[in-house]
């Protein structure tokens, strides 16, 4: 986004920050929040903390940008898109995980460094 916008004619701002305040009135939300999977960890451990931890982070990011679209980025990503759609109570095109774009590692390098 940050790389298109000059030439799309938009302007963007990247906020990296804990304080959900913060992100009010965002288009775009990147939720890269939840825990890695862990040695002996099964992937349905995994889907049960990390989908309590979304589903907190789902209904902070409404609160604040209501509009905005969200892209899920943690682990289970499928599994955590659903938990991200059910919670947030937007239509399915609003929730989004990284199968939906085919990012460049550069870009999205850059994207984490701003």
């Amino acid at each position: 986004m940050l790389e298109a916008s000059p030439v799309q004619g938009f302007d963007a701002n990247i906020t990296g920050t804990s304080n959900y305040e913060d992100t009010a009135g965002s288009d775009v939300v990147v939720i890269t929040a939840g825990i890695a999977r862990k040695p002996g960890m099964s992937r349905d451990d995994l889907v049960s903390t990390n989908e309590k931890i979304m589903r907190s982070v789902t209904r902070e990011i409404v609160k604040y940008s209501p509009e905005a679209i969200i892209v899920v980025l943690t682990n289970p990503v499928d599994a955590m898109t659903y938990a991200v759609y059910k919670e947030s109570g937007l239509p399915k095109k609003k929730s989004l995980d990284n199968r939906a774009f085919l990012i460049p590692h550069a870009s999205v390098r850059l994207l984490l460094k701003n």
